[in-house]
């Protein structure tokens, strides 16, 4: 998936029609970047992109999951949707799309360029345009550190699984294994797959110029 590709549909509305819940995040959040060949730029488009996307499966593709024994686990982001407005479905949505920046951070990915970035910088204005408030940037925090930790990826989605019910559906984060462990396996896949190679494409897009 090629981000400058994508920055067409968002400018179409063709995402947002796909879905309101969701969608119209990500065309707002897109709508503060005037030039997308920048790292912090490719930041923002990316990571709204990659959640749209994400966010899209979880709440409408994933199915309920049924064991041998023939118990039913459901979807709980699907079967809880009634929950969501625009207001909560916006704190999913930043949660998830601040995680992408979580994951390079504590990851090390921008170790080797911190003489020549401002890597703090870029956090911050990062965290503004998604109008993280601080209880927010402790998450974000949070899930930083457990980057850094030796074999702590569970944990990390983990933590973001509570997160999102917790301040998007208002509830009690369900006992669902196979749900959180699938959440963290379609993460994992649109960070390797989508985010990073969209992120060097347009980082060598910015170099070309």
């Amino acid at each position: 998936m090629g981000f400058l590709k994508r920055i067409k549909d968002i400018v179409s509305g063709k995402i947002a029609k796909s879905n309101k819940l969701i969608g119209n995040h990500g065309v707002r959040i897109c709508d503060k970047v005037n030039d997308v060949h920048s790292l912090l730029n490719g930041l923002v488009v990316g990571t709204a992109i990659c959640s749209i996307d994400l966010l899209e499966a979880i709440l409408f593709e994933v199915q309920d999951f049924k064991y041998k024994d023939g118990n039913i686990e459901a979807n709980p982001f699907k079967s809880n949707i009634g929950r969501l407005n625009e207001k909560n479905s916006y704190e999913m949505f930043k949660l998830v799309a601040g995680n992408y920046l979580a994951q390079l951070l504590g990851g090390g990915y921008f170790d080797n360029v911190q003489d020549f970035v401002d890597i703090q910088q870029v956090k911050r204005e990062f965290l503004d345009i998604y109008e993280y408030s601080d209880e927010d940037i402790k998450i974000f925090d949070e899930l930083i550190d457990l980057g850094k930790e030796k074999d702590s990826q569970l944990s990390i989605f983990y933590r973001l699984f509570c997160y999102i019910f917790e301040r998007a559906y208002n509830i009690k984060p369900p006992e669902t294994p196979f749900h959180i462990m699938n959440f963290a396996m379609l993460f994992i896949h649109s960070f390797n797959e989508a985010f990073l190679p969209g992120l060097l494409d347009v980082l060598k897009q910015s170099q070309e110029r």
